[in-house]
C-alpha cells in the first residue's frame, strides 16, 4: 500500500518502489485529464436544447430579407427615375416578368436594349397577338359580330370614334378614327361603318351598336 491514502503504510514497500507507484498514478491522471478536454463542442453553441440548423436557417433568412430589400429598393427606383405611374405595378405583365426573373437561373442575363425592344421584339409580340386574334375571329363565321361604336373627346380635345368587334369570345378593338376637321353626320358616320364592315365580313356581322348621340338615332 501507498503510505498517504488513509490508511497504514506498508513496511514490506521500499522508497523506490512507492516512487514508481507514483509515477505510474499520475501518469493515469493525466490520461483522463486529456481523454475529458478532448469531447466535440459543437460548432455553434446552442441555448436551451435549440436546434444549430435553425439558427443557420434563420441567418440564411436574414441575408435573404436583405437581399429582397435591396431589390425593392432597386425595383423603386426605376418607377421615381422613369416617371412611371405606380399603377404599372398591378400590370399581370409585369408580375409575369419579376416571376420569370426570380424563377429562372439566367447567370449573366442582359435585358433587352431599347433597339432590340421597337424592333424584333416589338415585331415578335405583334405577331403573337395576330395569331390569338385570329382564333377569336374564326368564332365571327359560327356565331356572327356586332360592332360597336363610341364617340369621346381625349384631353386634346380631340373627337374620337372607336370601333370594336363583339362576340362569344370577347371583344377586340378594330380602330379609332381622328374625326377632326370632319362634319360628323350621318353620312360621314355611314362611310366609317361600311369601312368597318367590309374588314369584318359583310355576312359575319349581325348587328351594329352606337351611342345616343342625334346624329346616330
Amino acid at each position: 500500500h501507498i503510505s498517504g491514502v488513509g490508511i497504514r503504510p506498508c513496511p514490506k514497500v521500499t522508497n523506490e518502489e512507492i516512487k514508481i507507484f507514483k509515477k505510474e498514478q499520475d501518469a493515469a491522471e493525466t490520461k483522463k485529464s486529456s481523454s475529458r478536454s478532448s469531447v466535440s463542442v459543437p460548432l455553434y453553441a446552442t441555448e436551451g436544447g435549440e436546434d444549430p440548423s435553425k439558427k443557420i436557417k434563420t441567418l440564411a433568412q436574414a441575408f435573404n430579407n436583405m437581399g429582397r430589400a435591396e431589390m425593392d429598393r432597386r425595383i423603386g427606383r426605376f418607377f421615381f427615375a422613369s416617371s412611371l405611374p405606380f399603377n404599372v405595378a398591378r400590370s399581370p405583365y409585369w408580375k409575369d416578368v419579376a416571376t420569370g426573373l426570380a424563377n429562372c437561373n439566367l447567370s449573366g442575363y442582359v435585358p433587352p436594349s431599347s433597339e432590340k425592344l421597337k424592333t424584333v421584339i416589338l415585331a415578335e409580340e405583334k405577331a403573337n397577338i395576330e395569331k390569338l386574334l385570329e382564333k377569336k375571329k374564326f368564332s365571327w363565321i359560327q356565331y356572327g359580330v356586332s360592332i360597336v361604336s363610341d364617340g369621346w373627346t381625349d384631353i386634346q380635345r380631340r373627337p374620337l370614334i372607336n370601333f370594336i368587334a363583339y362576340s362569344l369570345d370577347g371583344p377586340i378593338f378594330l380602330k379609332c378614327v381622328d374625326a377632326s376637321g370632319e362634319y360628323k353626320d350621318a353620312e360621314y358616320l355611314k362611310g366609317l361603318f361600311i369601312e368597318v364592315i367590309k374588314e369584318v365580313g359583310e355576312d359575319n356581322v349581325v348587328q351594329l351598336i352606337t351611342d345616343n348621340a342625334p346624329v346616330c338615332q
